[in-house]
């Protein structure tokens, strides 16, 4: 019996009964993330050489169950960079799906290791903000 139909990057995949949407993306080996926060600065913004090269950078902060938070920093790349750069703000609510990548190096021989988070879709939970006078 069918519970959900999600369209998941080209693709609508169907969550069973006893599955999980999480096990089925696991399943076919894919590297994706899901996150839901709030925005903890406003967006920074570089304009690239084209609009191809544009990016926006951002971090977000997701709450943990147990009343602590977890902050990831999040870029899109592209023509749709701009767009988030000028609707959204500080506090604003998103949910961010995209892949992760590592980033391994060595510094004084000590191996450092971060991820990055690169979205490929933004969507808008809520407004960005009013300015002080202006009616919501």
């Amino acid at each position: 019996m069918i519970i959900h139909l999600y369209y998941y990057y080209g693709q609508v995949m169907a969550v069973y009964r006893n599955h999980s949407l999480l096990g089925l993306i696991m399943a076919k080996n894919t590297n994706a993330f899901f996150l839901t926060g709030h925005l903890v600065d406003d967006p920074e913004f570089t304009a690239g050489a084209t609009a191809e090269k544009d990016r926006v950078k951002f971090r977000i902060a997701c709450n943990r169950n147990d009343d602590r938070a977890d902050f990831f920093p999040i870029t899109v790349f592209g023509k749709i960079a701009s767009n988030h750069a000028d609707n959204l703000s500080k506090g604003s609510r998103v949910l961010v799906e995209g892949a992760m990548s590592n980033n391994d190096y060595e510094s004084n021989g000590v191996k450092h290791y971060s991820f990055n988070f690169v979205a490929d879709r933004v969507e808008y939970l809520s407004t960005k903000r009013s300015a002080p006078g202006n009616a919501e």
